[in-house]
């Protein structure tokens, strides 16, 4: 479910029904993020560190930096049921 007090709301291509869960594989397709200090921090690291994984794109970098960084930067992200994205 849409969370609007998260800092990202996220679609998901496997969603465990758990929408906290970082082990829920995010799908950059769809995203509402709200403009804040960690988001804008989060979001600059997250395209710097495409340098740091050549050749993959951004959604792999995302599923290879969330589990430091999101925790790190104290984001509250929501992933969404993938019965709303069929």
């Amino acid at each position: 479910k849409f969370s609007p007090i998260a800092d990202m709301n996220i679609a998901s291509d496997n969603y465990d029904g758990h929408p906290h869960d970082l082990h829920n594989a995010p799908n950059g397709g769809f995203m509402y993020v709200r403009s804040n200090p960690r988001t804008i921090s989060f979001f600059k690291f997250w395209y710097e560190s495409k340098s740091t994984y050549p050749g993959k794109n951004e959604q792999d970098v995302l599923n290879l930096i969330k589990f430091p960084e999101i925790a790190r930067r104290g984001l509250e992200v929501v992933f969404l049921d993938t019965k709303y994205f069929r």
